[in-house]
């Protein structure tokens, strides 16, 4: 799974660098982006983001937590189990063979196989215990993947210094395809997909609603406070944004030269087939929150 997220991590660092790196055809003379990371606006969104994320997570891991404690991925028994191998003589015990017995692997006392045709490898007596899904890594893996979309889009500056979201086909698809693939994940629409992923299945509803509300939250908190930071201290900006159509090629009163009304229109064009295709991976995310709900 976390070979996953790596995946999304990359796909969505470089659809912001390609969109952030694209200056539009015509850029505004009198607003300019902020040239340090500690702007009053950067520093107070960062921070409320920062609380979001870490909140976000905090409440995912314990509610990870209530689910292990009700539901145990290891069945606890009681007392130790001590269990010889016929390999060896029964009456023989060894320390190897009690060590052997408790953590649940072959022990041999001999370093040379018993049969020539004996091709398994022995295992090691303090080895690796294989991954088992569970109810921990479902929860950091799913809000982690879904918070790298999050900072993606929100900070993601765009208008009226570069190209905007809708208007970069591999951002947009990076972000959405992110939050997609946490949300099918937490519904559980396809168990394929899933047991790919070693996720371990959510044992009720209201864990996966649960679960949908802390990403909900994360969204909304982290938007909220990239806006409001940007309207309290950086109000310039926060108007040419809003103001995007009077940049629109298809305005009377935007001036410019042939190529970069051609490049607008070309943005234009752009920003409508990723909004078909955003409006797609929305309904599919609805239909399975619904689905989650009912």
């Amino acid at each position: 799974m976390w070979q996953v997220e790596l995946a999304g991590i990359v796909f969505n660092d470089r659809g912001s660098s390609m969109a952030s790196s694209t200056p539009r055809p015509r850029l505004v003379t009198d607003v300019r982006p902020s040239t340090s990371p500690f702007d009053l606006a950067e520093s107070c969104s960062t921070l409320l983001q920062a609380v979001s994320h870490i909140v976000t997570l905090t409440l995912s891991v314990n509610s990870a937590r209530r689910l292990e404690a009700k539901y145990p991925t290891h069945k606890n028994h009681g007392g130790i189990n001590i269990k010889w191998k016929d390999k060896y003589d029964s009456n023989d015990a060894c320390a190897g063979a009690l060590l052997s017995s408790l953590v649940k692997a072959p022990f041999s006392t001999s370093l040379i196989s018993d049969s020539e045709d004996d091709d398994t490898e022995r295992s090691i007596l303090f080895r690796k215990r294989p991954f088992e899904p569970n109810f921990f890594s479902n929860h950091v893996f799913i809000v982690s993947l879904f918070q790298n979309a999050v900072m993606t889009l929100v900070n993601h500056r765009g208008w009226p210094f570069s190209i905007s979201f809708l208007e970069n086909r591999t951002l947009c698809l990076s972000v959405g395809l992110s939050f997609l693939l946490s949300t099918l994940c937490v519904a559980e629409t396809f168990p394929v997909v899933n047991r790919a992923l070693e996720l371990k299945p959510l044992p009720n509803q209201s864990s996966k609603i649960e679960l949908l509300r802390l990403l909900l939250f994360n969204l909304v908190s982290s938007y909220f406070a990239e806006y409001i930071s940007e309207i309290i201290f950086n109000r310039d900006v926060w108007r040419k944004r809003i103001c995007l159509n009077a940049y629109h090629p298809q305005n009377n009163t935007c001036i410019g030269l042939g190529a970069a009304e051609e490049a607008d229109r070309l943005l234009t064009e752009e920003r409508r087939q990723n909004g078909i295709i955003m409006y797609f991976i929305a309904l599919i995310i609805f239909n399975a929150c619904f689905r989650t709900l009912n």
